[in-house]
């Protein structure tokens, strides 16, 4: 037999009322740079084609991350570079005394996202490989 307290633990619990199953989490809407670093995610692929697009410099993202000093500013990158042949070539600037097998902090505005590059077809190609690179659109 249900007691008084029964029965204001029902009300409080609204135990014979259905759970709902329309309510959506609330949305969050990223900002500039969250949706920035979004688009380089670990792993993925980028080129540098302002310094040639017939011979882009080709990397792998490491990381991604908002620069430490500069607030706004674009994300910094962290890079493993790749010649044509798909040979991980390390660090290009002068060391000095940090990584050598990945170039830090590359500001992402030079580079742009690539779909993964078929190193096997441009290794067949001598001076110019850029147009065997596929870019990726900004929203993808």
């Amino acid at each position: 037999m249900p007691t008084a307290q029964h029965a204001a633990n029902r009300h409080i619990l609204n135990i014979d009322e259905p759970i709902s199953t329309d309510t959506q989490a609330p949305t969050i809407n990223p900002t500039p740079a969250q949706q920035i670093l979004a688009h380089y995610p670990k792993g993925s692929w980028v080129a540098q084609f302002d310094c040639g697009a017939e011979r882009p410099v080709i990397a792998q993202v490491r990381d991604a991350y908002a620069d430490p000093v500069a607030a706004g500013a674009a994300p910094l990158l962290d890079l493993v570079i790749f010649n044509r042949n798909g040979t991980r070539i390390g660090r290009q600037s002068p060391g000095m005394g940090g990584p050598r097998s990945f170039e830090p902090a590359c500001s992402s505005q030079r580079w742009e996202r690539i779909q993964r590059p078929d190193f096997s077809r441009m290794s067949e190609e001598r001076h110019h490989w850029g147009h065997h690179l596929i870019k990726v659109n900004p929203g993808a």
